[in-house]
Protein backbone atom coordinates (compact mmCIF):
# COMPACT_ATOMS: atom_id res chain seq x y z
CA UNK A 1 0.00 0.00 0.00
CA UNK A 2 1.37 3.42 -0.95
CA UNK A 3 1.07 6.04 1.77
CA UNK A 4 1.57 9.76 1.18
CA UNK A 5 2.45 11.94 4.16
CA UNK A 6 1.48 15.63 4.05
CA UNK A 7 1.79 18.72 6.28
CA UNK A 8 0.65 22.33 5.98
CA UNK A 9 -1.65 25.08 7.22
CA UNK A 10 -5.40 25.07 7.77
CA UNK A 11 -8.13 27.73 8.10
CA UNK A 12 -11.84 27.94 8.86
CA UNK A 13 -14.37 30.63 7.98
CA UNK A 14 -17.83 31.17 9.44
CA UNK A 15 -19.69 34.13 7.97
CA UNK A 16 -16.76 36.53 8.13
CA UNK A 17 -15.04 35.01 11.16
CA UNK A 18 -11.88 33.03 10.59
CA UNK A 19 -9.78 30.78 12.78
CA UNK A 20 -6.30 29.50 12.05
CA UNK A 21 -4.91 26.19 13.16
CA UNK A 22 -1.99 23.88 12.68
CA UNK A 23 -1.98 20.62 10.76
CA UNK A 24 0.05 17.99 12.61
CA UNK A 25 -0.33 15.33 9.98
CA UNK A 26 -2.42 14.30 7.02
CA UNK A 27 -2.24 10.75 5.77
CA UNK A 28 -3.63 9.96 2.34
CA UNK A 29 -3.89 6.24 1.68
CA UNK A 30 -4.20 4.55 -1.68
CA UNK A 31 -7.48 2.88 -0.56
CA UNK A 32 -9.28 6.26 -0.36
CA UNK A 33 -8.77 6.99 3.34
CA UNK A 34 -7.82 10.49 4.44
CA UNK A 35 -6.83 11.16 8.07
CA UNK A 36 -6.27 14.71 9.34
CA UNK A 37 -4.88 15.70 12.78
CA UNK A 38 -5.17 19.42 13.54
CA UNK A 39 -5.09 21.86 16.44
CA UNK A 40 -7.25 24.99 16.49
CA UNK A 41 -7.65 27.45 19.36
CA UNK A 42 -6.10 24.95 21.79
CA UNK A 43 -8.33 22.02 20.79
CA UNK A 44 -6.97 18.92 19.06
CA UNK A 45 -9.18 17.42 16.33
CA UNK A 46 -8.86 14.21 14.38
CA UNK A 47 -10.86 13.74 11.17
CA UNK A 48 -11.28 10.45 9.33
CA UNK A 49 -12.71 10.65 5.82
CA UNK A 50 -13.34 8.21 2.97
CA UNK A 51 -13.34 8.93 -0.74
CA UNK A 52 -16.94 8.99 -2.00
CA UNK A 53 -16.45 10.07 -5.63
CA UNK A 54 -13.59 11.45 -7.67
CA UNK A 55 -11.64 13.72 -5.31
CA UNK A 56 -14.48 14.16 -2.78
CA UNK A 57 -14.19 12.86 0.78
CA UNK A 58 -16.73 12.60 3.62
CA UNK A 59 -16.41 11.54 7.22
CA UNK A 60 -16.40 12.71 10.82
CA UNK A 61 -14.12 14.69 13.10
CA UNK A 62 -13.68 14.00 16.81
CA UNK A 63 -12.35 16.17 19.62
CA UNK A 64 -11.71 15.02 23.19
CA UNK A 65 -11.98 17.80 25.75
CA UNK A 66 -12.84 17.75 29.45
CA UNK A 67 -13.15 13.94 29.25
CA UNK A 68 -15.94 14.26 26.70
CA UNK A 69 -15.72 13.35 23.03
CA UNK A 70 -17.36 15.68 20.54
CA UNK A 71 -17.91 14.69 16.91
CA UNK A 72 -19.67 15.86 13.79
CA UNK A 73 -19.53 15.73 10.00
CA UNK A 74 -16.74 16.93 7.75
CA UNK A 75 -16.30 16.85 3.98
CA UNK A 76 -13.75 18.15 1.50
CA UNK A 77 -12.41 17.99 -2.01
CA UNK A 78 -8.74 17.22 -2.55
CA UNK A 79 -7.02 19.32 -5.21
CA UNK A 80 -3.54 18.43 -6.50
CA UNK A 81 -1.03 20.53 -8.41
CA UNK A 82 2.72 20.73 -9.00
CA UNK A 83 2.95 23.04 -5.95
CA UNK A 84 1.20 20.64 -3.54
CA UNK A 85 -2.28 19.83 -2.28
CA UNK A 86 -5.35 21.77 -1.19
CA UNK A 87 -8.24 20.44 0.88
CA UNK A 88 -11.38 22.58 0.74
CA UNK A 89 -14.74 21.67 2.21
CA UNK A 90 -17.37 21.97 4.95
CA UNK A 91 -16.86 21.41 8.65
CA UNK A 92 -20.01 21.09 10.79
CA UNK A 93 -19.58 22.13 14.44
CA UNK A 94 -21.86 23.58 17.12
CA UNK A 95 -24.87 23.49 14.79
CA UNK A 96 -23.14 25.54 12.08
CA UNK A 97 -21.54 24.74 8.75
CA UNK A 98 -18.11 26.28 8.29
CA UNK A 99 -15.80 26.25 5.32
CA UNK A 100 -12.33 24.87 5.96
CA UNK A 101 -9.20 24.56 3.88
CA UNK A 102 -5.69 23.21 4.24
CA UNK A 103 -2.70 23.95 2.04
CA UNK A 104 -0.38 20.93 2.14
CA UNK A 105 3.07 19.90 0.98
CA UNK A 106 4.38 16.34 0.79
CA UNK A 107 7.02 15.44 3.42
CA UNK A 108 9.20 12.37 3.94
CA UNK A 109 8.65 12.33 7.72
CA UNK A 110 6.50 14.15 10.26
CA UNK A 111 8.48 16.20 12.83
CA UNK A 112 7.43 13.91 15.71
CA UNK A 113 8.03 10.72 13.74
CA UNK A 114 11.00 8.58 14.68
CA UNK A 115 12.76 6.72 11.92
CA UNK A 116 15.74 4.40 11.85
Amino acid sequence: MIVKKLMGSVGWADYGDTADGEIHRVILRENGELVVDVTCEGYRYSASLKKVAGSQYKGQWTCLTDRRTYKDDVSCTLYRSDEGYLLFGKWHENGANQYWWAELSEVDHFPDETHA
